[in-house]
């Protein structure tokens, strides 16, 4: 076949054709990636915030039900989101059972790359946990998860605990000032010999900690722990005794430098 210019048309090359297909497929990728994260741009300045595609921190911003849904809608477009941190914002108080939380959870399965989750603050009740515990099954990759000073959770940890042992990963727990129940510390105590990689447990302000010391301690692998705070949790002189002989025992065969952390002020004992 000849073409209007008289010459003749070149053969077919399969592989030149399948080099701009791909081509034309990753323009297209990109041009999605740099629209989805101008999304998040124009997100994070209404919010008077910045941010990076690694790392997004919303604390303090009284985000809506709305903003979530807004949020977790542009979840998916970073895929290298490694931080991410709504914590106290008094709103999700009301908001929480709206829709906006669950659709931020559920989006979380998409951010593989997720290391740090911090929900400090955020109103969080025993079925907001289903929700989360659900995406965290999905995250092996989470260090650190900070629920604290959520005190609606009292009494639904188990809705939680089921699904942190596929959080293999875990190594920083943040739980303090949650008005644990003893069913909430029961729980965590099941879970806690899955979480192989824990060194850092915060329970402190609750004030049900004192009468499981001893169980909770023993369920942990203490001699990586790093951190242990029992602040103003109602120990008794039989709990302080048993924590201080473990905590001794696990630092003999660790130098100084590598020894658990495990701050116990005065005003934590009840005498």
């Amino acid at each position: 076949m000849l073409c209007d210019d008289g010459g003749k048309q070149p053969p077919f090359n399969p592989f030149e054709r399948f080099k701009e297909l791909a081509t034309g497929f990753a323009a297209s990728a990109e041009s999605e990636r740099d629209v989805g994260w101008g999304r998040v741009c124009v997100f994070l300045k209404r919010l008077g915030k910045k941010g990076d595609s690694r790392s997004l921190s919303l604390a303090h911003c009284d985000l809506t039900a709305t903003d979530l849904l807004e949020l977790g809608g542009m979840v998916a477009a970073l895929p290298r989101l490694c931080v991410l941190d709504v914590s106290c914002n008094a709103q999700l108080i009301q908001e929480v059972d709206t829709g906006g939380f669950r659709e931020l959870v559920s989006s979380l399965s998409h951010a593989t790359s997720l290391t740090t989750l911090r929900l400090q603050a955020c109103g969080l009740t025993p079925d907001s946990l289903d929700a989360l515990g659900g995406s965290l099954r999905c995250l092996p990759s989470v260090g650190e998860l900070d629920l604290s000073c959520n005190k609606l959770l009292a009494g639904g940890l188990s809705r939680l605990t089921f699904h942190l042992a596929h959080v293999t990963h875990l190594e920083r727990l943040d739980l303090h000032l949650c008005c644990l129940t003893r069913d909430d510390l029961e729980a965590l105590i099941q879970v806690l010999p899955s979480l192989t990689a824990l060194t850092e447990l915060d329970v402190s302000s609750n004030k049900e900690v004192g009468g499981v010391v001893h169980p909770l301690v023993s369920a942990l692998p203490v001699t990586q722990m790093r951190r242990l705070p029992f602040n103003s949790c109602y120990l008794s002189n039989e709990s302080w005794v048993t924590h201080t002989h473990t905590h001794l025992f696990s630092c003999r065969s660790f130098p100084s430098s590598h020894s658990p952390r495990i701050p116990l002020p005065p005003s934590s004992l009840k005498w």
